[in-house]
């Protein structure tokens, strides 16, 4: 799967994730005002406050084709969520076709992108067919061009972890790679003055042998074979197993601050059932992160945890036989396999599935928690006599946007404002999309063609009106400066956003 694709499906419902888990636990306690006022309270938010804060940092030039791309879809799935709730109906074909826009979405995203590096190749070529100074004066390789290119990775993606990787693998290649006795070396290409600069891609990562630790003095340039070095001493089994379930940060905790020690020992009673329930595969870690008694036991807790999170802790079949028992049963099994056949110094080659094991807990972890997330919005409505709607789009909007808040703004300031600006508009679509149909779908799986009732109040106006003016004006805006930013919209979509929170509150209070 390309990192295009995968940005726009897999990365994109992971950054999306607490927004749409949350929709789904507030559409199954039929809490449908604030599941709206969450999405598009959210929506609003990003395409003001947060687009706003990114036009604030520096003038620069948006990318024409995916932005009218990506409002256009926008403004259509908003327009078909606030038809929805107008009518104050939704069947299950509703929500199906919620979920194909959405997959319209990837086909066009997918297809632009295609016939956008068709262009390139060409553009290429005939460079390449210019003359022989030109050619000289070329960088090479269109992974530079890419850097700043929205769509390269997908719009959806928070372009800050992209950075973050980037500049992660930058600051390893100044230095030197060193996973237990695994060298890695970087092999650049010999350049001379009169060479051409050499292309992105003709760097190479190519490791090292070597049987001691990483020092400045090490030669980096005598393997040319990928071969890694298995640990020259055994594991102890029991005292891995321990240092990987310790929620704590032993090894640096002689170096923390007493407020990061404090913040440890708070994280602690949450970080140890995750711990026990949910494998990470890290390839950054030695034996990419294997540890062979806990991963085992992970094949026991994670299923029996999703077993009982999804409800069928207590269901027994034909009436006398618990379900858990079964899945504690076949997973016990499993587990014992592995530990036999395994061993605890080399990760196995079927290690790998260990991250859709992982992924798979994760997905029920971030739904148990938007759950109680919605209980909790609920107790502060009763508590203060507020409308779900006005808790939608402010407590839990502002809670699920804050990730997006703080990553977008990061990577415009590091200089990649586009990205930025790309995921403030393509992201809240496919959540609009993922947080209304997929819910729907679920609740509405055989009830008949009955359908469901939507609540409809006359804030879910309000919501719809502002978000539609925040992508219009961006819109218009953008075509009359040709699409040069100016840091006074800014200012515009930030006092649009708190005039649309004040518009809401004085409509919650009844002054209007």
């Amino acid at each position: 799967m390309s990192q295009n694709v995968a940005g726009v499906t897999l990365l994109a419902f992971g950054n999306g994730s607490p927004d749409i888990f949350s929709a789904i636990a507030g559409i199954r306690q039929n809490k449908t005002e604030m599941v709206i006022g969450g999405l598009i309270g959210g929506g609003i938010f990003t395409t003001t406050v947060v687009a706003g804060s990114i036009f604030l940092t520096q003038n620069f030039g948006m990318m024409k084709r995916p932005f009218l791309r990506d409002v256009g879809f926008y403004l259509v799935a908003a327009a078909s969520a606030f038809y929805l709730f107008f009518s104050r109906h939704i069947y299950i074909y509703h929500a199906i076709a919620f979920v194909l826009l959405y997959l319209v979405y990837i086909i066009v995203v997918v297809a632009s992108r295609y016939i956008h590096q068709k262009h390139l190749e060409n553009n290429e070529k005939a460079a390449e067919a210019a003359a022989s100074c030109e050619k000289a004066m070329k960088i090479t390789g269109t992974k530079a061009a890419d850097y700043d290119n929205p769509e390269a990775y997908g719009v959806v993606l928070t372009a800050f972890f992209k950075y973050s990787w980037e500049e992660d693998r930058r600051r390893n290649t100044l230095h030197h790679f060193c996973y237990d006795n695994d060298v890695f070396a970087i092999s650049l290409p010999r350049i001379d003055e009169e060479a051409p600069p050499p292309s992105y891609d003709e760097t190479q990562v190519k490791p090292f042998r070597s049987n001691s630790t990483c020092s400045p003095g090490c030669n980096y340039y005598q393997s040319e074979k990928c071969e890694k070095v298995p640990p020259s001493e055994p594991v102890n089994q029991w005292r891995d197993f321990l240092e990987k379930i310790c929620p704590l940060n032993i090894q640096d905790w002689s170096k923390q601050s007493w407020m990061e020690r404090g913040l440890d020992i708070l994280k602690g009673p949450i970080m140890f059932p995750l711990m026990l329930t949910t494998p990470v595969v890290d390839y950054k870690s030695p034996r990419d992160n294997w540890c062979r008694i806990l991963n085992c036991l992970h094949l026991v807790t994670g299923p029996a945890f999703i077993t009982g999170a999804i409800g069928f802790g207590t269901t027994m079949i034909g009436g006398v036989f618990p379900v858990i028992i079964l899945v504690l049963i076949i997973s016990g099994i499993g587990a014992g396999l592995v530990y036999y056949f395994t061993r605890a110094e080399v990760a196995p080659r079927f290690h790998t599935a260990y991250a859709y094991i992982g992924f798979g807990v994760s997905v029920v972890w971030i739904y148990c928690i938007a759950t109680e997330i919605v209980v909790l919005l609920q107790a502060v409505g009763v508590a203060f006599n507020l409308s779900e709607s006005i808790l939608g789009l402010t407590i839990l909007a502002w809670g699920n946007c804050l990730l997006d808040f703080l990553s977008n703004l990061a990577v415009a300031r590091k200089g990649f404002p586009r990205m930025g600006i790309a995921a403030c508009f393509g992201a809240p679509f496919l959540t609009l999309l993922l947080g209304v149909g997929v819910p729907c779908i679920i609740e509405l799986i055989g009830d008949g063609g009955a359908g469901m009732v939507l609540n409809y109040s006359p804030l879910t106006t309000i919501l719809f009106s502002a978000l539609t003016a925040s992508l219009v004006s961006s819109v218009v805006v953008m075509i009359v400066c040709r699409f040069q930013t100016k840091r006074a919209y800014g200012i515009y979509l930030i006092g649009l956003y708190l005039t649309f929170l004040v518009i809401a509150v004085l409509k919650e209070s009844k002054v209007f």
